[in-house]
């Protein structure tokens, strides 16, 4: 009797329950950017074009500090929405790493298998191409040392060799 494998579950995987869908797409951020912009623009251009000299000195530097001030809370601003916006795909990610553990609990022992199946499929072919070699060496009388520089090319062990070409 062979060996026969029966793949069963409640959901079959292709089925609508297994495929990972979207069920809420809410991608949509608005801020007050446009009143932002322009009562900005407004601001500065009270400093644009001012020329440095050593009598306005102090004034300039406090005027430097002042716009630097609204720009690190702009960029305050960036990093605080930023890290409110990640949130929900820092979840996704976390969820969908969840779900790939289940899932290599039981790949990683099918594939470990099937390696190890593999390897020695491959050992005991060598082994056969080994000893046909020698034989037809030996039926053809060659010399041996001619035999010993037999090498196996790596397309004759591939699962779809054929026995006929190797």
């Amino acid at each position: 009797m062979k060996n026969e494998v029966v793949l069963s579950s409640e959901i079959p995987p292709g089925s609508a329950e297994m495929e990972p869908k979207i069920i809420k797409d809410v991608h949509e951020f608005t801020w007050n950017f446009s009143d932002i912009k322009a009562n900005l623009s407004g601001y500065i251009s009270k400093y644009t074009g001012l020329v440095v000299t050593e009598d306005n000195l102090k004034d300039m530097e406090a005027a430097q500090k002042e716009i630097a001030g609204v720009r690190t809370k702009i960029d305050g601003f960036r990093k605080t929405v930023k890290k409110k916006l990640e949130e929900p795909y820092k979840q996704f990610e976390s969820e969908i790493k969840e779900l790939q553990a289940l899932i290599e609990q039981a790949e990683k022992p099918l594939k470990e298998q099937i390696d190890k199946y593999e390897e020695a499929r491959v050992v005991k072919l060598e082994s056969e191409l080994l000893t046909f070699a020698e034989n037809t060496s030996n039926n053809l009388g060659l010399r041996p040392e001619y035999v010993g520089k037999f090498s196996i090319q790596s397309a004759w062990i591939k699962r779809t060799a054929k026995i006929t070409t190797t």
